[in-house]
């Protein structure tokens, strides 16, 4: 059986391209057999006359990470003899950038943008640390940035499963509704019914001290109240503890 012409021309890349896997091994690359026919493969689809061609598909189905692409780089210059890898431009200098921090005040002017080297504007927020900041030692404008965060937030207690079933179309069987429906179909069975535990909102019961060594807390405290009773005001029940237990749920409804 003859050859077709462009058959020894097939075989050459491929011996080429075998060539080149050992180059890889040697350097450090783990050039698998399977990686091999997949560059064998993408180079079957490709021109293998353009050396850029080749690099692509050899960098594309021969390197597994980022560490490989250095050593696939001078393998392949050694291997083919070019100093320069077709197709690749060379990476543009890193840019240093220089982190300039600005008061949170709007006012702050901002650094040129035709400086030296490129700034990057980093403005620090208050409302982190008023994560981490004991309220008795606030001062006026924190506490209003406080009381700003209290009119957005909506505690939700969750929810807990009964003692109750509901049906579902997931769950264990429910025997008695499956039992129901044979009857009513004359006994013949039916699909099997499923239930599932009743999951119902929990209720929630503040008690806020309001003595007088709380006092620096008091506010806070009656703030977060207000909110839960905002969000679920049927579900939650608050009380100020000092000389008497006081309900005041009517109150911040």
């Amino acid at each position: 059986m003859s050859e077709g012409p462009g058959e020894p021309m097939r075989r050459d890349a491929v011996e080429i391209i075998l060539g080149f896997a050992r180059t890889l091994r040697h350097a450090g690359v783990a050039a698998t057999a399977d990686r091999v026919q997949a560059m064998i493969a993408a180079v079957g689809h490709l021109d293998v006359l353009d050396p850029a061609d080749v690099y692509w598909a050899g960098r594309l189905t021969l390197c597994g990470d980022a560490s490989d692409l250095e050593r696939y780089d001078a393998a392949f210059a050694a291997y083919f003899g070019n100093d320069r890898q077709p197709g690749v431009t060379p990476a543009p200098p890193p840019v240093r950038l220089r982190a300039i921090t600005l008061d949170i005040d709007e006012n702050a002017e901002v650094p040129d943008a035709e400086s030296e080297h490129d700034a990057v504007t980093v403005q620090a927020s208050r409302i982190d640390a008023l994560r981490q900041r004991d309220v008795s030692g606030l001062d006026d404008e924190e506490r209003d940035e406080l009381r700003r965060l209290f009119t957005l937030l909506a505690p939700r207690p969750g929810g807990r499963r009964t003692r109750r079933f509901e049906p579902a179309h997931r769950g264990p069987i429910d025997l008695e509704r499956t039992v129901r429906r044979m009857l009513a179909q004359g006994g013949e069975p039916s699909t099997l019914a499923r239930h599932r535990r009743r999951v119902r909102p929990r209720r929630l019961v503040m008690l806020i001290d309001v003595s007088g060594s709380m006092e620096p807390y008091a506010d806070t405290l009656l703030r977060f109240a207000h909110a839960a009773v905002r969000v679920a005001p049927a579900r939650t029940e608050v009380f100020t503890l000092g000389t008497r237990l006081t309900r005041i749920t009517r109150e911040l409804r």
